[in-house]
């Protein structure tokens, strides 16, 4: 009688695994039917969603300044606001001046960065001996600083 009764209790838990693979089997039937039978709805979900995405791009504005992002309370924040209100909006220039040799564009330079208010003037000479003359010059190294006599 032990081993009728443990018998049952085996086949009635044999039976409710068999009851729960079912459904489980039973959801994934029914969403392949679904996908099966409304492909097209999703085919044109998809690219409705696609069209979407491609119109809403060009209204997409990048922000690069991430400062934006932190609150006003940040001491990041309060450090720049502090900056800017005391020193100014920092700001960068270029300048392009015609037919000038590379030794008069480094004396314009320098009487650049002597202007009171000028921190640092960028030129090719920080990279290049300017002074060993153009011919042994790699004129490639110095192409973004200086090119046909226009620094």
């Amino acid at each position: 009688m032990g081993q009728k009764l443990s018998g049952l209790l085996k086949s009635k838990k044999d039976r409710v695994k068999m009851q729960e693979a079912k459904g489980r089997e039973n959801v994934s039937c029914r969403l392949a039917r679904f996908i099966i039978h409304k492909k097209r709805w999703i085919e044109s979900a998809f690219v409705a969603g696609c069209v979407f995405s491609l119109i809403a791009m060009l209204f997409v504005n990048v922000n690069y300044d991430l400062t934006e992002y932190l609150p006003e309370t940040a001491q990041s924040c309060i450090g720049l606001d502090l900056m800017e209100r005391e020193f100014g909006y920092p700001g960068t220039g270029r300048v392009m001046l015609k037919d000038v040799t590379l030794y008069e564009a480094k004396q314009y330079k320098d009487k650049l960065e002597a202007i009171d208010g000028v921190d640092q003037v960028l030129w090719c000479d920080s990279t290049v001996n300017i002074y060993s003359g153009e011919d042994f010059i790699n004129m490639d190294d110095i192409e973004d600083y200086y090119k046909d006599a226009a620094p």
